[in-house]
């Protein structure tokens, strides 16, 4: 066996063998100039391995090469500390609950030499991962079991939480930019102390994804201080906001101060505040899993006590406890971890209660999907039934839950709504605090003023009705009237693989993002589609752009030594319009174009902003995905500024600004 063949297999067997492992176990000490050592080296060779693009390197830089693994003492030094932690995480495991996704949690607390903790680092574990109600039980509960929470080994202290001791004062900065950056510069070095994040990074891509490790610092003082907020994936990865671990970096991280101001000049018990800590905890964790935030600055909380990603602290006034409700199934689904069951009949339709049930391999069948857009992009109902149980029980949350969704929305909690769609509103029913009531009814009628909506020049819009029949405190009846036209449809992308794709959400917290300039009004970018679905035709796309364009989009049989080949149909559309932050738009080909299931097609879109103003298109790295989901699909990018160029290859990223519409 050649040293490239040893250390491509030595990669290969330890990544598959963390895939199946539900806990990553750090026994060992840690050496870090000996792990950043072994894992630039490692870097290398995974690179030569997975076959990544030369245009990754400069002129001034060597060219990759195969790392002899046998001659590295580091890399043997970290491969015996990844076996090691492996067998004993195998030999600990009663089984491998290959159906559930490993989350690996650490608990940061921070003591300043102005401001010490309240409470002791045991009642701050307890609150994480004790016994009840705790932030564990919350997401573990929430997602229906696909997930399995691990409070991470830590030599020389409790799992799963560590106490910091900062040299110096509070940074008592309120805002949250400020703060983010603040931590990530000033106390990764103390997280490395204790943990190795060579043996957590177990694909050895340089980030530690949220199925490697996810951080949330607590800081001891008071919130007016700063805290409360989250720096996901898409935020930190932009300039130097991530949190570095010895050289390795974090998805993202959520930030709670200790004490909140209000509730202790309110003067509540301990109990509460202690309350309100975990109430903030959960809700930042659900930043950093991908959930959004779903109030308004102005006017009333769209979800209420329907979702903790709207009001994480619910006051109970019989004890003046503060609680916090379950989250809502469009916070489920923004995470990527779940999929809801999707109504295409009429008829009857049944929910039981969502809060206690189990989801099998991410599949949430409790709530209910029913899409008003055919090609499941943008508009769609979710129904949820909540019993009152579980997080719901202090606020007596029971009821019939729908919520209008737009899977594309790029808006926040803090964008004008004048100006901007949200992603979910709730729709106001006749039950207890808006929720659905018997004889209520929903009507089925797809919106068509959202940004860059075009409607389908052949096929009508799904629409109907849903009438509630009854509403009890364990289930509801529905009857859906639906009238679908044309044939079955959906959409084909490359930027969400996995169990999301087919929701269709479009959280940036998802997934790293970045946009690419490319120094011109024009530019033009190709990636090869391969059709793994029962899809046979590419009716139209979506883009993804941010000012008026004129867009050709052209299909080739495939790419060959960098050159599309096979010119197979071409049309050109003027399309977009001014936004800030890019808005996706849809158009339909006047001639579609034959996409047999199996086969593969190059796509390109050359556009060019017709305002003068510098094209600007949304990429996606590798960074906070599995990179052999998209190596499986043998994704290929390819771009060029104009035809004046030859294209450069990008294997290493994959275009987020591009959906294909099929049948």
């Amino acid at each position: 066996m050649t040293s490239h063949n040893l250390g491509t297999y030595c990669l290969i067997i330890l990544a598959g063998v963390f895939s199946f492992c539900t806990a990553p176990a750090v026994s060992h000490p840690v050496d870090v100039e000996m792990t950043k050592r072994a894992y630039e080296e490692l870097k290398v060779a995974n690179r030569e391995a997975l076959g990544l693009s030369r245009q990754e390197y400069s002129d001034e830089r060597q060219a990759p090469f195969a790392m002899d693994a046998t001659n590295s003492t580091d890399m043997q030094a970290v491969f015996g500390n990844l076996l090691s932690s492996v067998l004993s995480t195998r030999n600990s495991s009663s089984s491998l609950k290959l159906s559930k996704v490993p989350y690996p949690i650490l608990i940061v607390l921070v003591n300043f030499t102005d401001e010490t903790f309240e409470w002791d680092e045991a009642t701050h574990r307890n609150l994480v991962f004790g016994e009840g109600m705790t932030v564990e039980k919350f997401w573990e509960q929430n997602f229906h079991g696909a997930v399995d929470f691990i409070a991470i080994p830590i030599s020389g202290a409790n799992d799963g939480i560590i106490t910091v001791e900062f040299d110096g004062p509070h940074p008592n900065l309120t805002d949250n930019s400020e703060m983010s950056e603040w931590l990530a510069e000033n106390l990764g070095t103390y997280i490395a102390e204790y943990v190795d994040p060579v043996a957590l990074d177990a694909d050895f891509n340089g980030w530690l994804t949220r199925e490697e490790l996810s951080v949330h610092f607590v800081l001891a003082g008071p919130s007016e201080k700063g805290g409360g907020f989250a720096t996901p994936f898409n935020i930190s990865s932009i300039g130097e906001r991530a949190l570095n671990l010895g050289g390795i970096k974090v998805h993202g991280f959520g930030v709670a101060a200790e004490i909140s101001s209000p509730y202790e000049e309110a003067g509540y018990t301990e109990s509460a505040l202690q309350g309100s800590l975990k109430g903030t905890l959960i809700h930042e964790f659900g930043h950093v899993f991908g959930a959004t935030d779903k109030y308004r600055v102005e006017g009333d909380d769209p979800f209420d006590q329907w979702s903790v990603m709207d009001n994480a602290k619910v006051v109970d006034t019989s004890d003046y406890s503060v609680n916090s409700p379950n989250a809502m199934a469009l916070d489920k689904l923004e995470t990527g971890m779940l999929e809801s069951a999707e109504i295409s009949s009429g008829g009857s339709v049944s929910l039981s209660g969502i809060a206690d049930t189990l989801a099998p391999l991410g599949k949430l069948k409790e709530a209910k999907r029913v899409w008003l857009d055919p090609y499941k992009v943008r508009s769609s109902v979710l129904l949820e039934h909540r019993s009152g149980t579980g997080f719901d029980a202090p606020m007596e949350n029971v009821g019939l839950v729908a919520a209008a969704v737009e899977s594309l929305a790029t808006s926040s909690a803090f964008d004008d709504a004048e100006k901007t769609y949200r992603k979910g509103e709730i729709i106001e029913g006749t039950g207890t605090s808006e929720s659905q009531g018997v004889g209520d009814l929903i009507d089925l009628t797809a919106r068509q003023d959202t940004p860059g909506f075009a409607a389908d020049p052949i096929w009508s819009a799904t629409a109907g009705s849903i009438s509630i029949d009854s509403v009890g405190t364990d289930d509801a009846e529905i009857y859906v009237d639906l009238q679908s036209y044309g044939p079955t449809r959906g959409h084909i992308r490359y930027d969400r693989p996995g169990t999301a794709g087919y929701n269709a959400e479009d959280s940036d917290l998802s997934t790293t993002t970045w946009w690419y300039r490319y120094g011109s009004t024009e530019g033009e970018s190709v990636t090869v589609f391969n059709n793994d679905t029962a899809f046979s035709q590419v009716d139209g796309f979506e883009l993804r752009i941010g000012g008026p364009s004129e867009v050709t989009v052209t299909f080739y049989e495939d790419v060959i030594d960098n050159l599309p080949y096979n010119l197979i149909s071409s049309e050109t559309f003027t399309i977009g319009s001014e936004s800030e932050r890019g808005e996706w738009h849809r158009a339909f080909l006047s001639n579609p174009v034959a996409f047999a299931p199996g086969s593969k097609i190059a796509f390109s879109t050359a556009i060019r902003r017709t305002d003068g103003e510098e094209l600007v298109v949304m990429q996606k790295r590798y960074a906070d995905v599995i990179a052999s989901q998209y190596t499986q699909k043998s994704v290929r990018n390819y771009w060029r500024p104009n035809e004046s160029y030859i294209y450069g290859t990008d294997e290493g990223v994959v275009y987020g600004h591009i959906l294909l519409l099929s049948q």
